[in-house]
């Protein structure tokens, strides 16, 4: 549990960039976001398989409601000005207060990709990390092989510090058999964010 300042968790931080507003997942937005999570593509390099029924997108939902309440992190929906759609989502997870520290994570629906949109979020993510969660060193845990998300993240000055061989299960791979991925760890200190 977090001991954090009790303003931060007095009601939730809701976030804006250009395009977006960053509120609380709600359990109207599980139709929205099982755009993303029932998409193949999408969820290539994930931890999870796709998305079969909308109701294990509202079992997403309904957890990022309970790490908020339960202090153990902050999640976001991702929605567009411009029509309301919920079109992603991302999140400050692990976040270990003691050390000052947390892993960012995120996602976004196929047909949203190459349009600046995540820049404009990751940005807005390490403004408020940095600026209301003092945070001293943030986070993110990639498939090496996801290029894409690997370059926005050196974008933002993120740094390789590790290399996890074979640390989690290939999605839709078997309990007793399958095969395993690795993880590139990815950090950015204070000192090192720039705008």
């Amino acid at each position: 549990m977090i001991t954090a300042e009790p303003d931060l968790f007095a009601s939730f931080p809701e976030l804006a960039t250009p395009r977006l507003h960053l509120r609380e997942l709600g359990p109207t937005d599980a139709a929205d976001l099982h755009v993303a999570y029932a998409d193949d593509e999408t969820m290539r390099f994930w931890n999870t398989p796709p998305h079969r029924s909308i109701a294990e997108t509202r079992n997403i939902v309904r957890a990022a409601a309970r790490s908020f309440y339960e202090r153990h992190g902050i999640e976001w929906a991702l929605v567009r000005k411009v029509d309301g759609r919920v079109i992603g989502k991302c999140a400050y997870h692990r976040w270990l207060q003691q050390h000052a520290r947390a892993e960012v994570g995120y996602i976004l629906a196929r047909d949203c990709w190459g349009q600046g949109l995540m820049s404009e979020v990751l940005s807005t993510l390490l403004d408020f990390g940095f600026g209301s969660m003092q945070l001293h060193s943030v986070e993110a845990q990639l498939d090496p092989a996801n290029k894409r998300s690997a370059r926005l993240v050196e974008r933002f000055g993120f740094r390789k510090e590790g290399h996890l061989r074979e640390s989690f299960r290939v999605p839709g791979a078997g309990m007793g058999t399958g095969e395993f991925a690795d993880t590139a760890i990815y950090g950015l200190l204070r000192r090192e964010w720039r705008r």
